[in-house]
């Protein structure tokens, strides 16, 4: 599992709401959910280097400006 380090912002509930947002941030390329269970979200800035998480983390990286 990845996640974004130190390059995330923003504080979502769940995923659904962070992608809205970053469907709509140029500034956003990924969502990192911190335990892969829909609660703490966060967006990951466009220059964001991707790095191995030690725990169960999911990254949701955005192809193009779409969520498929």
């Amino acid at each position: 599992s990845t996640h974004c380090g130190y390059d995330n912002y923003g504080n979502y509930n769940t995923v659904l709401d962070a992608e809205e947002d970053c469907a709509s941030d140029p500034n956003c390329a990924a969502i990192y959910d911190n335990n892969c269970d829909g609660n703490t979200v966060y967006l990951c800035s466009s220059n964001y280097t991707e790095q191995v998480s030690g725990v169960g983390s999911c990254l949701f990286v955005k192809p193009g400006n779409l969520f498929l």
